[in-house]
């Protein structure tokens, strides 16, 4: 039983950066975070006023996470057929991804009751050092070269040329590139955020059973 108890623990402190970085995207794909996204970046001049541009941005988020969503994207008349496949694509994708985080969700729950609380907080203390490095790293990464980031996550999802798109191709104009990077910021802050919140309870609980 103990072997099984450490063999799960080292699971658990393993797949801790992906429940962080999935709780992120989780967060980070929301409404309040695509209009701070939108109030601070640079959007060049375009025959489609900025908070038109928005509402549109605002409606691609809904695609990518509802049905109804998709179905008022495609009906836009703005969006040419390899705009909608790709954000169908990425839809595709999120629902694994948000599948996933909220079976990790159910899975440490679990555990709870299987390892108790205590082993739980052990759990999130060492998994947080863990994705706080990676998540840092990534950060780092992105700071320096965010085009080969950006480029390297879409040639690993997607397929082909699927993503690439010309300048006066509506994704572009609605989503430029320092959108995505704003983006990925953000959602690294929150995974960083997430990962201290982490440590404090592990921390503050080990201590406190010290």
């Amino acid at each position: 039983m103990k072997g099984l108890k450490l063999i799960i623990k080292l699971l658990l402190i393993g797949i801790y950066p992906v429940f962080i970085v999935f709780l992120s995207a989780r967060i980070a794909y929301t409404e309040p975070l695509v209009r701070l996204t939108y109030s601070t970046i640079r959007i060049k001049e375009d025959p489609l006023p900025k908070e038109d541009r928005l509402n549109l941005a605002i409606l691609g988020l809904r695609a990518v996470t509802t049905s109804k969503g998709m179905e008022e994207f495609e009906n836009a008349g703005v969006f040419n057929q390899k705009e909608i496949n790709h954000m169908k694509d990425v839809k595709n994708l999120l629902t694994i991804v948000f599948s996933s985080l909220y079976f990790m969700i159910f899975l440490y729950l679990l555990s709870a009751f299987f390892l108790g609380f205590k082993e739980l907080k052990k759990i999130m203390l060492s998994g947080a050092i863990f994705t706080f490095i990676l998540i840092a790293l990534t950060l780092l990464f992105a700071i320096i070269s965010y085009e080969t980031l950006f480029v390297g996550f879409h040639e690993l999802f997607f397929k082909e040329d699927s993503w690439r798109f010309r300048d006066e191709d509506m994704l572009l104009r609605i989503y430029p590139m320092e959108f995505w990077f704003k983006s990925t910021v953000y959602a690294g802050t929150i995974g960083i955020f997430l990962c201290i919140i982490s440590f404090l309870l592990g921390y503050f609980s080990k201590a406190k059973t010290s």
